[in-house]
């Protein structure tokens, strides 16, 4: 018995077809991900890969967990680190992480292609509605020549049942929450995964560096 009024003519639609539907989840906000540019050469300067999250001008968002990996056949890749900047010059740390704008903690060994997490040490990082959040994945790379390097930032490909922050955590790649009630603490029963986020598909987004 769904129906909508058009906003064009104001004359009112009604849904046909099958009732056997899960439903529908609407959230306040959302985030959009987009990967940024970095050269495809020049991997002496620990940089695996740069993306941005943008959120919807109908809210501010947090994120809680970011999934990624990567993959060399020629490099040792070590002491990984998360850092989230408020400026596309990637400058500028965002406030309420460290002073440095690191995120989490950092991942001292890396196994070549498996998947790591690095999850928020305090609160979410706070995306302001409208406006974008800049994240760089840095590592100690040995040796630095003739190194190949892909790294990947995971999405998720289906929905997890709880909203619970340490739960998403492990059961999800990307966990963000909309802040639904204001700003949401990873106390507070509002969080989603990485499933249907614009721009991040499940399998995820890939950066190949090289000399």
């Amino acid at each position: 018995n769904t129906e909508g009024v058009s906003v064009g003519a104001g004359s009112t639609v009604t849904a046909s077809g099958s009732t056997a539907v899960s439903g529908v989840t609407l959230y306040r906000s959302f985030p959009v991900v987009a990967q940024d540019s970095v050269s495809a050469t020049g991997s002496a300067d620990g940089k695996l890969i740069r993306f941005k999250v943008t959120a919807n001008s109908a809210g501010s968002i947090g994120i809680e967990q970011i999934a990624w990996s990567v993959s060399t056949s020629s490099a040792t890749v070590s002491n990984v680190k998360l850092y989230a900047y408020s400026d596309a010059a990637y400058s500028t740390p965002v406030s309420g992480q460290a002073s440095d704008g690191q995120v989490g903690a950092t991942v001292a060994g890396v196994v070549s292609g498996a998947t790591n997490k690095t999850v928020v040490t305090s609160n979410p990082v706070q995306v302001s509605a409208g406006q974008t959040v800049y994240f760089e994945l840095r590592a100690d790379i040995v040796p630095l020549t003739s190194a190949s390097i892909v790294t990947k930032i995971f999405g998720d490909a289906s929905a997890a049942a709880s909203a619970i922050a340490s739960t998403q955590n492990s059961a999800s790649n990307f966990v963000w929450t909309p802040n639904t009630n204001g700003t949401s603490a990873t106390s507070d029963a509002d969080f989603v995964n990485g499933a249907n986020v614009l721009g991040l598909p499940s399998a995820g987004i890939t950066q190949a560096r090289g000399l």
